[in-house]
């Protein structure tokens, strides 16, 4: 968004406003990039390194913002600026929200309905059977 005097800069200005190059271009002395989304405006700036974070934390931290989670922070950023890596960067910064991480919580399935147990006929009376053992083979043991 500032406008850096070195070389770098000068060599990208003067490429820029080539005819080959319409991808980028430079507008009232800030470097631009040609935003593709017909509903938008037709050019948005590129963002140096030093102020992505700022812009990260103004449109996710920001008591307007209310930390609407990734896909609305990146959809309301990427609609306004552009820079390499912007995805990765708008994810990464969600992520590792520490409010988020401390008050959010973890999204999991409802738990499961209880079924009930059916109660016992009489106290012990499976404990019976399972000592008593086969019946049918005892008795053509006993018979044979």
């Amino acid at each position: 968004m500032e406008e850096k005097k070195g070389p770098v800069f000068a060599k990208l200005k003067l490429s820029s406003n080539s005819p080959k190059n319409e991808e980028f271009r430079f507008i009232d002395g800030i470097l631009c990039r040609k935003n593709f989304d017909p509903d938008r405006k037709l050019w948005l700036p590129v963002i140096l390194k030093h102020l992505r974070e700022d812009i990260l934390r103004h449109f996710y931290d920001a008591p307007t913002s209310g930390h609407l989670g990734f896909a609305r922070t990146y959809d309301r950023i990427r609609k306004r600026f552009y820079w390499q890596g912007m995805y990765r960067n708008v994810v990464w910064f969600v992520l590792h929200c520490r409010e988020c991480q401390r008050r959010k919580s973890v999204p999991q399935r409802p738990p499961g309905r209880l079924v009930p147990i059916p109660p016992a006929i009489a106290p012990f009376l499976a404990l019976e059977l399972i000592s008593l053992g086969d019946f049918q083979s005892q008795l053509m043991e006993t018979n044979g």
